[in-house]
């Protein structure tokens, strides 16, 4: 992979200028406007954790590269919360934004991704059941009628993509 290759460069100390990479989170991006102006700003669907995936996506999708520059530095500030509901609400919003990110993928047909999203709620519902997680499991429930719900946006941001 291209993050082993920046390992290496680093031992040894010759750098290239980018790396290309499938993925970096958004806390360290930097983007030409050109950029924004093919593929657009983060989805409105998104309300934390998922925009930069489904950004990537949308970038792949109109054929533009993703890349590590390592001489640039970046500090991304936040507070960790250990508060047991904040920690329920931190989950819950994290598999709303993979299931976001499977159905806005505009690399993939709609009714796969529908299929595929259905799939992965079975599976969040299951897992939680199976390892008795209730409180997970009566809230991983309520994915289905969130995606009902969305589904109409889904469809309209596909559509702007």
């Amino acid at each position: 992979s291209n993050y082993l290759s920046i390992i290496e460069n680093a031992l040894i100390g010759d750098w290239k200028d980018i790396y290309p990479v499938n993925f970096i989170n958004a806390a360290a991006w930097l983007i030409p406007q050109a950029t924004i102006r093919k593929v657009g700003y983060f989805d409105s669907l998104f309300f934390m954790y998922g925009e930069d995936d489904n950004y990537i996506n949308r970038v792949k999708y109109h054929n533009l590269k993703v890349g590590i520059v390592p001489q640039a530095n970046i500090i991304h500030d936040r507070v960790n919360n250990e508060n047991k509901n904040v920690e329920i609400k931190k989950y819950i919003n994290r598999k709303k934004s993979a299931l976001l990110n499977i159905v806005l993928n505009p690399n993939k047909k709609f009714q796969l991704v529908l299929i595929m999203s259905i799939f992965y709620i079975t599976k969040i519902i299951s897992i939680n059941l199976i390892k008795f997680r209730i409180l997970r499991f009566y809230e991983s429930l309520k994915l289905y009628k969130y995606l009902g719900i969305k589904l109409k946006q889904i469809k309209e941001s596909r559509n702007n993509y």
